[in-house]
């Protein structure tokens, strides 16, 4: 099993009407106002270009100039992770540490830590409370254990893995979170969510 933290997510969830070229700057603004203890974690300084996704292998990260490409984890032996998240719409760009794709509404940060990735996807609660973001994953089998999904390589080796510990609300309200895997499509809902309120997901 892997040892180091390769894939890890906050995704804070806002829903609202942005135009292409404001998009980014609002959802920064809207990350700073909600959650301003968390923004230095978001948009922090680069780290290093490449970390180990693996004991003992070093994994380079391919970062896309399209909303439409995959991020991309190369290892040394050959083995590649592609995670192309659903619902981007827009531009690619950075801001302090933080690698930004646009969304139809919103924005998704990734960031590259010392013992892996992080990333935050920025979304707003629907008008009935709904609350999700999803992604489609490709090079390797998604595989779900009691809330923790798994990356596995051709042999039935664990890559990596994602888990959701942890949700806030508004206030500092704490929510339920939930991971899943069909297919190619890893999922994170959210509930207990209130109709258009802010979302912070801590998955690590």
């Amino acid at each position: 099993m892997t040892q180091t933290r390769a894939w890890s997510g906050l995704i804070l969830l806002f829903f609202t009407q942005l135009s292409c070229a404001s998009r980014v700057t609002r959802a920064s603004d809207s990350l700073r106002a909600q959650f301003p203890e968390q923004v230095n974690n978001v948009l922090g300084d680069l780290i290093h270009p490449s970390v180990e996704l693996h004991p003992g292998q070093r994994v380079k990260t391919g970062w896309p100039q399209k909303v439409s490409e995959p991020v991309t984890f190369s290892m040394e032996d050959g083995f590649e992770i592609r995670i192309q998240e659903n619902d981007l719409e827009g531009t690619v760009s950075t801001e302090g540490g933080a690698h930004i794709f646009e969304r139809k509404a919103g924005a998704s940060f990734w960031r590259e830590l010392i013992d892996g990735h992080e990333e935050w996807v920025l979304v707003r609660a629907s008008e009935v409370g709904l609350c999700s973001a999803s992604w489609r994953v490709g090079g390797g089998t998604l595989r779900e254990v009691m809330g923790v999904v798994q990356i596995l390589d051709a042999s039935g080796q664990i890559r990596t893995k994602v888990t959701a510990p942890i949700t806030y609300g508004e206030n500092g309200r704490v929510l339920k979170s939930r991971l899943s895997s069909l297919g190619d499509q890893l999922a994170i809902n959210v509930e207990g969510a209130r109709p258009g309120e802010w979302i912070l997901i801590d998955p690590l």
